[in-house]
């Protein structure tokens, strides 16, 4: 079977962006890690093609991540003596990402004595006492 070559002058389609692979972009795909890594990327990985005209800028996220914060304070009450004694809750939401099937909200309820957790999605939040009857 013989192959032809049909040569187009169709655009050419792409599922992929074509983007700057800058050191921005490197530092976000390799995990976040230090300006001193994404610069040794190119000798320690083969095809690796680093944009260096522009320097790597402050990443907002791992700025918030490196954030230190103080240690909650130990709680003085002791936990409840028994399963169902006391559940903590709390409704949040609502959420910019909607799930597949509608919902908006998630609802938690934690055991204190147990600390089992349930986590139930609510698509409003009115929602939340029916599904409190509901476990």
């Amino acid at each position: 079977m013989d192959r032809v070559l049909v040569i187009t002058n169709e655009p050419v389609i792409s599922a992929f962006a074509h983007v700057p692979l800058s050191l921005d972009l490197w530092h976000a795909h390799i995990g976040h890690t230090g300006k001193v890594a994404v610069m040794h990327l190119n000798q320690v990985a083969k095809g690796v093609t680093l944009d260096t005209s522009t320097p790597l800028s402050h990443c907002e996220s791992c700025i918030l991540a490196k954030h230190p914060c103080l240690p909650f304070q130990t709680s003085k009450t002791k936990c409840a003596a028994t399963f169902l004694a006391l559940i903590n809750s709390d409704v949040c939401g609502p959420i910019q990402t909607i799930t597949p099937h509608g919902k908006h909200y998630f609802i938690v309820f934690l055991d204190d004595h147990t600390h089992a957790l349930d986590l139930q999605l609510l698509a409003f939040k009115n929602q939340a006492l029916d599904t409190w009857w509901s476990l």
